[in-house]
């Protein structure tokens, strides 16, 4: 059976490693994972909306809510496509966070596009760090 959004989101929560070592001005508060209330102000949604979701009530979030949920954690739209619990968790194992804010930039434009223009995205970013590594 297919996982549920609201198990996918669980997992992130749970899993995922975003911007959840700052707090609201930009200061290191540690690793402490965010509140419900304090995910919800970062991504722009309601704690209600939140909560809905978590808890099963909204099974068909806006595609603007889980854009934000991906820039918050730094991952792909792609982890939203796994299909059980346990694709889910190893998502993280092989695809790390995008640490580098133009490389998230990038990751989140480039998904509206058609695969071909994502890969010739990847082609240009693979020559660029090849000659030009960021840091």
């Amino acid at each position: 059976m297919a996982i549920r959004i609201d198990e996918q989101i669980r997992i992130l929560m749970e899993y995922g490693e975003g911007a959840h070592g700052k707090d609201a001005h930009g200061k290191d508060d540690g690793d402490k994972k965010p509140t419900l209330r304090q995910l919800a102000a970062q991504i722009g949604i309601s704690d209600q909306a939140l909560k809905n979701l978590l808890d099963g009530k909204s099974a068909n979030p806006r595609l603007k809510t889980l854009l934000a949920l991906t820039r918050y954690y730094q991952i792909s739209l792609d982890y939203f496509s796994c299909q059980d619990e346990e694709a889910c968790k190893h998502y993280f194992y092989r695809n790390p966070p995008v640490t580098h804010p133009l490389i998230a930039e990038i990751n989140m434009e480039s998904a509206a596009l058609s695969a071909k223009g994502q890969r010739n995205v990847l082609a240009i970013m693979t020559w660029m760090l090849a000659g030009h590594p960021m840091g």
